[in-house]
Order: C-alpha cells, then structure tokens, then sequence
C-alpha cells in the first residue's frame, strides 16, 4: 500500500482519516497468512446453521405467531359484527311488517268509524237487526238434522208431564249420555 503525500490542512478544519479496514478480508481478519478468503461459515457437525440464520428463522417464526394471533383476536370482534348485521336485518324486516300491521289496522279503524260497516258487522257476527225487522237463520240441509229438529215423542212426553218429571228425565238423560 503506498501512502500519498497529503498536504496539510488548514488549523480548525478536521482532518478525515480513512476509518480502518474491517471484515474477513482485512488483515486483522486474514489471520498471519495474510491471505483474503471469503468464506460463509457451514454448518458444523452438529448440524446448526450460522448464527444470522437463526435470527431470521426466529424472526420469521415469531413474525408468524403474532400475525395468527392478530387473526385470532380479530375473530371475535368479527363474528359479533357479523352477528350484529344479521340481527339488525332481522328487527328491519320486523319493523317493516310491523308497520305494514299498523296501516292495516289503522284502516281497519277509520272504515269502523262509518255507521254502514259497524252495522254490517253487528248483523254478520252477532246476529243483531234493526228494530221492525225480521231475523231469519238459514240451515243447511246437508247438516246432521236431530240437532236442529227435536224429536216429537219427546216432545208429546215434556207436555204432559209435570215441570219436575221433566227436569229429572233431563238430568237423567245427560248423566246417561255421559256414562
């Protein structure tokens, strides 16, 4: 190595020296030979690989742990959002068809508001007239006929008999039927 001569630098400017050599070609690294090699170290008889490898095995490795961990604790807080989306579409549709019942019922309330629908209502559901008419109430023939008509010896025996007689034949006659 041949040294240049430098010129001297002026009083209070730093000098720069160059910083000394280091790493496996240096001289310090060389050993006494003094010859440059450049060799990756292999791994021994045991079988472990150089300490760099290591680390970034362990990097990776560790690296791999807190993202699966990441994900692990974004499943929770994931599924209870999902869970919220779904009951909020739930309680929509409920409210949806709530509030189609509530215009129902609400028209169902202003046409009960006329006179002509509460009295259609009173004669079709509860049998009422109007004072001067004459109710009628129309049997179909196909139904069982002993319930509508009485049978007319019964009927020659109640006239007959007094009040008493024909309360116990009835009483008689019920706890027979059931028995």
């Amino acid at each position: 190595m041949s040294h240049r001569s430098r010129k001297p630098s002026p009083p209070g400017v730093a000098t720069r020296q160059p910083a000394p050599a280091r790493g496996p070609g240096t001289p310090s690294a060389r050993g006494a030979t003094g010859a440059a090699t450049k060799r990756r170290a292999k791994p021994g008889a045991n079988g472990r690989a150089e300490p760099r490898r290591r680390r970034g095995r362990a990097l990776i490795v560790s690296m791999v742990v807190v993202v699966a961990l990441l994900v692990g604790m974004g499943l929770g807080p994931l599924r209870g959002y999902s869970m919220g989306v779904e009951r909020v579409s739930e309680l929509e549709a409920e409210r949806a068809r709530l509030v189609h019942q509530v215009d129902e019922l609400e028209d169902r309330r202003e046409a009960l508001l006329e006179d002509d629908q509460v009295e259609i209502l009173a004669r079709e559901q509860l049998g009422l007239v109007m004072p001067g008419e004459v109710p009628y109430t129309v049997v179909d023939p196909d139904e069982d006929t002993e319930q509508v008509r009485p049978q007319l010896e019964e009927v020659s025996e109640n006239r007959e008999a007094p009040w008493y007689e024909r309360f116990a034949r009835a009483v008689t006659r019920l706890f027979d039927a059931d028995g």
